[in-house]
């Protein structure tokens, strides 16, 4: 409850440090090992990737861990295997964020047309996303 707290107050270095903690105490918990990583993949991106793939075991097809599996992928730069996991996130809960991150991928990839497709519904629906998700930018 901490960590997710410490999330929602923008204040990631705590949250982090509290997502950690569930993990070595809890390592199937599956909410910390998605949270974890999505914080930490710009420091660490394997042991996030390692993170992921076991939530992703323990909750197979949950659309928070695929795009928290894409964006890490994305960070690594592979931007194929991101849209793997972006396009079946959105499918299943197409929310602006998930939509504006498989229109950056798409746009990676060189898809222009999918990825300005995807763009326009995510910004038509929340237009501060280029604020919120800057990471995600080409």
């Amino acid at each position: 409850m901490l960590a997710e707290l410490e999330f929602r107050q923008k204040n990631m270095p705590a949250a982090m440090v509290h997502f950690a903690a569930v993990v070595e105490q809890n390592p199937d918990n599956v909410v910390a090992l998605n949270a974890a990583p999505y914080l930490t993949a710009s420091q660490n991106v394997n042991t996030a990737l390692n993170y992921t793939q076991h939530a992703a075991e323990l909750a197979p097809g949950n659309p928070m861990i695929e795009d928290t599996l894409a964006w890490i992928y994305y960070r690594k730069g592979d931007y194929r295997k991101a849209v793997e996991f972006l396009a079946p996130s959105v499918a299943k809960q197409p929310s602006p964020v998930r939509q504006f991150h498989l229109a950056m991928g798409y746009f990676k990839t060189g898809d222009r047309d999918l990825g300005q497709q995807y763009l326009s519904k995510a910004l038509a629906q929340d237009p501060n996303l280029f604020k919120t998700e800057e990471g995600w930018l080409p």
